[in-house]
């Protein structure tokens, strides 16, 4: 439906940001990415609803917004024929908490109909235990109970002997064969135990999430539509420009893509939006700075110290809970329904001591909660049956290398993030009892392999990259993507077009024959965008073939630009120097006398134009001399510093050669020292 600009409202909201137990009442506004401006090291992020007027006030909540926005960059635009007006608005912090509620009860129910049974395996082996003690005190011959002081022993029966050495050692070996039994039951079971118990442990966890909302009283026409969009900053979000430049020799032609590598991890996918860039740096303030008067004396105490956050002043909430020494994510939220969640005490998990653990309260009864994190899920105590300790140190091992992958992950080692995650599927992801207790680990593994490869790939693509606001020198230059595009939030770079152009450009090979014996492809055109390139690296082909990398330096709309095209070997390139000192005035001066034969060989089946630079050095020195004997050729160009240029062109399977000679006279107690760059002597 097409919405008429009938009115437009603008609010910006700076004040402090709620934190809220339960979400801001309202009814909950459909809301889409619909465009995003970039900075080098933030984004503004605009999202936009529409809402049709049932009542003459209403009130919308948008929700799910990353708690990591800046609140008081909060702003609301409203437009369309309902003519919206904004009454008011408010920016919530919502705490969230996932649990698996009825898995958590069936596992516990599983849990305790285990423990029970090895109570019962247990009461079972203590009796056995009891038997085999009554019959290793029976005794024949034993003083019978008052007559113990008795001296003379009582009479021993033979039979009565044999038969009770019988009954005792046949009920020895039957017991012994019952323990035995039992002992293997018992390993049986406490290996289910342990699946169980830390599935239940991992089930009863849950994973607090902490998201922003928007609340907003509108009034609007009745039964009319209205449009609202909702734009935020947050930071994080980053890019740099970077090229792909594609020549067509044959043509004479240059394809220039000018691309945005962008990344973000702000918890919610871009997802086919509308991106621009900007070069400008937005954390300057465009307002004069204050001057403050210089105070020269005693220091100020900490008392002096004003409490602040990057995004203003502190809440009410954050501000007492850092007056009471504490922090304001450890926030006791309590929700309603019949599972609540309140502050505990120490919860002692295996040989660890979480503080101010969770408390899961239903049904009257109160379990611990271990929280999302992996470890001390299995940390149970170990029983000594080998397939117990065996399934034990599976679990271990699993949860060893997650705890890897994640610090690797969090180290920037992207190879091994990459191969512990491997390992996890490679070894167990078809194993039942790691499937029972980590199937979100699992799952996770494998999404990170996907993820591991875009990493490296992007990695690859960060080398030589150059923010823009180094290169725009704090100009607000734009530059829009082509189409809308999809950025995840996963911290990897995605390439995004915002220029491409097919300009016609001049090519030419560039020899330094003293530096290199190659001869460097260029191509000499203007830049064909309407917007500057800034500085960044670039990638060359030539057809379809990938050559080498390159940069491109900070280039005006029609300015001239020169691009490498890497070297091309089939111009061949030869020098000669020869050195040789005369014997004229050889006690007061030496005379050097140097000669320097070129050579260029074009083999290519096309004729090829060649820009040929060389030196001869120059003196400012009275005593030193420097005289030209001859020259084959003289130079096109001629700069300062005695640079010299030859610009020819060079038909298919010919050779150009270029001689010169030339002196230089010095006194024999001085030495000639020569230097890379002569400008650099001069100056």
């Amino acid at each position: 439906m097409r919405i008429h600009l009938l009115s437009i409202s603008f609010l910006l909201v700076v004040g402090e940001c709620r934190v809220y137990a339960e979400p801001p009442s309202g009814k909950p506004l459909d809301t889409k990415i619909d465009r995003i401006l970039v900075y080098s090291n933030q984004a503004i992020v605009t999202r936009a609803g529409e809402i049709t007027f049932q009542n003459a006030n209403e009130r919308v909540v948008v929700q799910g917004l990353p708690d990591a926005l800046i609140d008081s960059s909060v702003r609301v635009r409203l437009l369309g024929p309902a003519e919206p007006r904004l009454v008011n608005m408010e920016v919530a912090r919502i705490y969230e908490s996932t649990f698996k509620k009825e898995e958590a009860r069936q596992a516990k129910e599983a849990l305790e109909a285990l423990q029970r049974e090895k109570v019962a395996l247990e009461s079972k082996q203590q009796e056995l235990e009891r038997r085999s003690n009554f019959l290793r005190s029976l005794q024949v011959g034993a003083k019978p109970d008052g007559k113990k002081d008795d001296p003379e022993p009582l009479p021993l029966n033979t039979a009565a002997w044999a038969v009770m050495l019988d009954t005792v050692a046949g009920g020895l070996e039957k017991i012994a064969e019952e323990k035995l039994k039992l002992t293997d039951d018992l390993d049986q079971l406490n290996s289910r135990l342990t699946v169980v118990s830390a599935q239940s442990s991992r089930l009863m966890s849950y994973e607090t999430k902490r998201s922003k909302t928007v609340a907003l009283e509108i009034k609007g026409k009745l039964d009319a539509l209205g449009r609202v969009e909702v734009s935020y900053l947050i930071h994080g979000p980053r890019w740099f420009p970077r090229y792909s430049i594609r020549a067509d020799i044959d043509t004479g032609e240059v394809e220039l893509i000018m691309n945005a590598l962008v990344s973000q991890e702000t918890g919610e996918d871009w997802e086919g939006v509308e991106l621009q860039f900007s070069a400008a740096e937005p954390s300057q303030s465009a307002d004069l700075p204050k001057l403050l008067a210089w105070h020269i004396g005693a220091t100020m105490g900490q008392q002096g110290v004003r409490l602040a956050t990057g995004n203003g002043p502190l809440s009410n909430v954050q501000t007492e809970a850092v007056n009471a020494g504490g922090q304001t994510d450890d926030l006791n939220i309590t929700t309603s329904g019949d599972m609540t969640f309140a502050n505990a005490g120490q919860i002692t998990v295996g040989n660890e001591i979480s503080q101010s653990a969770p408390i899961l309260q239903t049904e009257g009864q109160t379990l611990p909660m271990t929280g999302k994190s992996i470890k001390g899920t299995v940390n149970l105590l170990a029983q000594s049956g080998k397939k117990t300790m065996r399934l034990y140190s599976k679990l271990q091992q699993v949860e060893n290398l997650w705890e890897q992958q994640r610090q690797a992950k969090s180290q920037g080692d992207l190879q091994k993030f990459q191969v512990t995650n491997s390992l996890i599927l490679d070894n167990w992801k078809n194993d039942k009892d790691v499937k029972a207790v980590f199937s979100d680990v699992l799952e996770e593994a494998g999404k990170n392999n996907d993820l591991s490869v875009r990493l490296i790939q992007a990695q690859k693509l960060a080398q030589g990259l150059i923010s823009p606001v180094t290169s725009s020198g704090g100009y607000d230059y734009k530059y829009a993507a082509l189409r809308r595009e999809s950025i995840p939030s996963d911290g990897a770079f995605s390439k995004v077009s915002v220029g491409r152009s097919q300009v016609t450009a001049e090519f030419f090979y560039e020899i330094v024959p003293e530096l290199s014996q190659y001869a460097f492809l260029h191509a000499q055109m203007k830049n064909p965008l309407r917007s500057p390139l800034l500085s960044g690296p670039a990638s060359i082909f030539i057809g379809s073939d990938f050559v080498s990398q390159g940069s491109i330096n900070m280039t005006s709309s029609g300015e001239p630009l020169k691009v490498g095209l890497g070297v091309d070997e089939a111009v061949a390139v030869k020098r000669k120097f020869e050195s040789k000192r005369e014997t004229q005035n050889w006690r007061s001066k030496y005379t050097f006398r140097k000669t320097v034969e070129l050579s260029i060989t074009n083999n290519k089946e096309r004729p090829v134009n060649i820009v040929v630079m060389e030196r001869i050095p120059f003196s400012n020195e009275k005593e030193l001399k420097i005289e030209m004997l001859h020259m084959s050729e003289r130079p096109t160009e001629k700069e300062k510093g005695e640079l010299w240029t030859w610009k020819s062109e060079l038909a298919p399977a010919k050779e150009k050669q270029i001689t010169f000679a030339y002196t230089v006279t010095h006194p024999v107690e001085n030495q000639v020292a020569s230097t890379p760059d002569p400008l650099a002597a001069q100056k």
